[in-house]
């Protein structure tokens, strides 16, 4: 049935809180005295220009009795050029609330929150967002470490691709084999532009567990594999980056959902696997693995201006800021081998390093 749409709407948006802030000094990263909590909101107007406000209410997800917050922005309300009347302008809104005393999601302790974004125009309200689930929880790099909530932490994870077939089993698995993470190829296999959906709703299912239950996914983006060289073209960069946009909002607001990876296997070389080669000293400089990185590093940067979150390339080695390989050092070598491995970068401590793919006892 025809439904008539109001002349403003929310049209998503994404919730970023923020724990840390860069520091100059030697510790390089400080916690926020008091954390806050960032919105970026898309909205739609179909009418004249005007004041407008965005109410936010967040409570418990789980519907306990705790301190519910509520913040409000106003801002001025773009006008729509056309008088069409199913013509609409679009519009990004982005601020910050400071928030004192949140509970941090952590692996230990996945508390969720629920918000929803109400859009008033002279105090009348006239659209209201679907209620979006969210923890409070920061992820980020520094040096060599990746911190949850300011805190260095170990990431000790698994492949999950749905490209398998159903996945949940496996992802129950997890906690149990002493993991804290996951490699997630869906809602499209690792390739992106090439394959097919592969069980979208299991995508969705899976990321819901993974927030109740502390588990950070590291979550396929859509790469240069295709576009490559034409990604440096304007329309095609704003296009890249709208889709981008339109996936994080989808789906970044799932506290697991911490890393994002592309290029599966994409640029990887000869040399990404010997101890001496993994504390950055070594990158190829053949013109094909030149191209690649020059094509990745533009996504980085459309990517940036989207989402903060850090970005990898799987198995990519010395390509962007976290140094990426499959190692497949297993339980059949020599502990002494395995121990060493890593003793190179761990003297440097470049970049995070990371094993997309491994043998289990590796770490």
């Amino acid at each position: 049935r025809l439904a008539a749409l109001p002349c403003a709407s929310v049209q998503g948006f994404l919730v970023d809180p923020r724990v840390t802030v860069d520091n100059p000094g030697a510790a390089g990263v400080a916690l926020l005295p008091e954390p806050c909590v960032e919105f970026t909101c898309k909205v739609l107007n179909r009418g004249p220009s005007t004041r407008a406000t965005l109410a936010f209410t967040i409570d418990p997800a789980d519907g306990s009795a705790g301190k519910r917050m509520q913040f409000r922005h106003s801002f001025a309300l773009q006008r729509a050029d056309s008088g069409r009347d199913v013509h609409a302008v679009e519009q990004s809104v982005a601020c910050s609330f400071p928030w004192v005393g949140p509970v941090l999601w952590t692996y230990d302790n996945a508390f969720l929150y629920r918000v929803r974004a109400e859009l008033l125009l002279d105090d009348q309200p006239v659209d209201v967002s679907p209620p979006t689930t969210f923890g409070f929880r920061e992820f980020r790099t520094h040096g060599a470490d990746f911190l949850l909530n300011g805190v260095p932490t170990h990431l000790r994870g698994h492949q999950i691709d749905l490209a398998w077939g159903p996945q949940m089993p496996k992802v129950e698995e997890l906690r149990a084999a002493g993991m804290n993470s996951f490699e997630f190829h869906g809602p499209v296999s690792s390739r992106w532009y090439k394959d097919h959906p592969c069980f979208p709703p299991d995508f969705e299912a899976i990321l819901d567990y993974a927030d109740q239950h502390g588990l950070i996914a590291a979550v396929s983006l859509p790469g240069a594999n295709v576009l490559r060289e034409t990604l440096f073209d304007a329309d095609v960069g704003v296009g890249y980056q709208r889709r981008i946009a339109s996936f994080v909002r989808r789906y970044g607001n799932h506290p697991s959902v911490c890393l994002w990876h592309m290029h599966f296997n994409w640029a990887g070389y000869r040399w990404y696997h010997p101890p001496d080669k993994i504390d950055g000293s070594y990158k190829p400089d053949d013109s094909g693995f030149r191209d690649k990185e020059r094509f990745a590093l533009r996504t980085e940067e459309l990517i940036r201006g989207v989402d903060r979150r850090p970005i990898y390339h799987h198995a990519c080695g010395n390509l962007g800021e976290v140094f990426s390989l499959n190692c497949y050092i297993g339980p059949t070598s020599p502990l002494q081998e395995r121990e060493e491995w890593p003793s190179r970068w761990a003297e440097k401590r470049p970049f995070p390093l990371l094993a997309c793919e491994h043998g289990l006892m590796l770490i």
